[in-house]
């Protein structure tokens, strides 16, 4: 029994010491309070693997070391609730303010308990409900994709109409006149014999010279065949990927793993669907609530133990002895300073 005293007093905050000199109402009031603690420290320890299962290491993460980080979640999960607990157990005296804080404490962390419990108990219909969920995300998704994949094939048909337009245009001239030829003239100046006179005489030679060269605007007609051509492959992949887009979307929606909003999502739905789920819920609901209001109704609703009484004892003795040495000191400086004399 010294061993149990021992680690129930490291658990709760208490000391040993002073304990050993109570009685037994000390005693049942230290197994009230340890026995809620441990009641925490299992459920809380259970929240916290299953919360670590399922959202931190995937369940099919079934390895030794996941085993091992789920147990260390585990752990913070009842360090946490310990020293919460702890905070109401080693209050001295009533706080009321700090015993609301705690209900409303239990409040929020009954919600979150009866989430990740009724997560574990419903997973079935939850699994149900997030594949229903998932359809209508699939249909969603391939809707808009549809959408965005028809105004793009929209774009580019245009673009290939105002094209072929074009391209005929161009094909009609070219058949018309697919070479051009240009004329050259030059005209040269050379300088022959000089006349009788003495001048120099000046020959004039023009040249006319006839090239043919191919239309310009044949590049022009290659240059929108290359670009219908581009256009049309990418209505050609639009088209396929339209196609399989539902499948692709399926993949991308299905596979991708669970979160805890989605998972949230569909527990509400799952709840909210039948009375006897909605029911149980609300009765998890209050059981956890109790569960976290047990250290703070035994603080509440039970009289002082004569532990509290040595505590408080202990610390209404030392208040007097500090008042009466702050008085003392202060009687002792109103002395010095009167026995001083002015020069």
């Amino acid at each position: 029994m010294k061993y149990i005293y021992k680690y129930g007093c490291f658990l709760i905050g208490w000391n040993y010491e002073i304990l050993s000199q109570c009685g037994e109402a000390s005693k049942r009031q230290f197994f009230k309070l340890l026995s809620a603690i441990m009641i925490m420290m299992l459920l809380w320890g259970t929240i916290g693997y299953c919360f670590a299962n399922n959202y931190i290491f995937h369940s099919e993460n079934t390895g030794i070391e996941y085993v091992f980080y789920k147990m260390l979640v585990s752990m913070f999960f009842i360090f946490l609730i310990v020293n919460i607990e702890r905070v109401i157990i080693l209050t001295v005296g009533k706080a009321r303010i700090m015993e609301a804080t705690r209900f409303i404490l239990a409040l929020m962390m009954a919600v979150l308990g009866s989430c990740i419990f009724d997560q574990i108990i419903f997973r079935n219909d939850i699994k149900e409900e997030l594949t229903l969920q998932r359809e209508v995300m699939v249909k969603q998704i391939v809707a808009n994709r549809v959408e965005i994949i028809d105004k793009d094939v929209a774009r580019l048909e245009y673009a290939m109409d105002s094209l072929s337009k074009n391209i005929s245009a161009l094909s009609d001239e070219i058949s018309q006149k697919p070479v051009i030829h240009v004329t050259n003239v030059s005209r040269s100046t050379t300088t022959g014999p000089k006349d009788e006179y003495g001048n120099a005489q000046k020959n004039h030679t023009t040249t006319i010279q006839q090239q043919a060269f191919e239309n310009p605007k044949t590049q022009q007609l290659r240059s929108c065949n290359e670009l219908y051509a581009k256009y049309n492959a990418q209505v050609d992949t639009l088209s396929k990927q339209k196609i399989n887009i539902q499948q692709i979307v399926i993949n991308e929606v299905m596979n991708k793993p669970t979160g805890f909003i989605e998972e949230l999502n569909a527990t509400v739905a799952v709840i909210s669907k039948s009375w006897p789920s909605l029911v149980f819920y609300i009765v998890l609901f209050l059981v956890l609530m109790c569960m976290e209001l047990f250290v703070v109704s035994i603080k509440v609703a039970d009289n002082k133990c004569d532990y509290d009484l040595l505590v408080e004892h202990q610390l209404s003795v030392k208040s007097e002895l500090f008042k009466k040495t702050e008085e003392e000191l202060k009687k002792n400086m109103t002395k010095g300073t009167n026995g001083i004399i002015p020069m």
